[in-house]
């Protein structure tokens, strides 16, 4: 829970620092890749801190751990392609609501 709060906030830091509010299609998707990569990084530590909680070494439970670094680039860019095409959909959906409108003049 607290990975996909914190991957959440670092997308909407970058999307709305200045003035850009969420409407430049640059600094979405750079926000969309640093929150997956952000999210994929936290997982991975998260997964040795376990083994690591559970009595493993730090090099065995980073080499138990490198299935999942494998599967993270496949996994990140499917995730931003998907919220990329999701994304003009969901800014009429949140402007349409006054919470939406309260961000989006700050």
């Amino acid at each position: 829970f607290v990975r996909f709060f914190l991957m959440a906030w670092l997308c909407g830091v970058i999307a709305y620092a200045g003035a850009a509010a969420a409407k430049k299609f640059a600094r979405n998707l750079v926000a969309c890749l640093a929150g997956a990569v952000f999210s994929s990084l936290l997982y991975m530590l998260k997964g040795i801190i376990e083994l690591m909680i559970g009595g493993s070494a730090l090099v065995p439970a980073f080499v138990a751990n490198i299935p999942k670094l494998m599967t993270s680039p496949p996994n990140i860019i499917i995730a931003v392609v998907v919220a990329m095409a999701l994304l003009p959909a969901l800014q009429k959906a949140m402007n349409s609501t006054s919470f939406g409108r309260h961000i989006a003049e700050k």
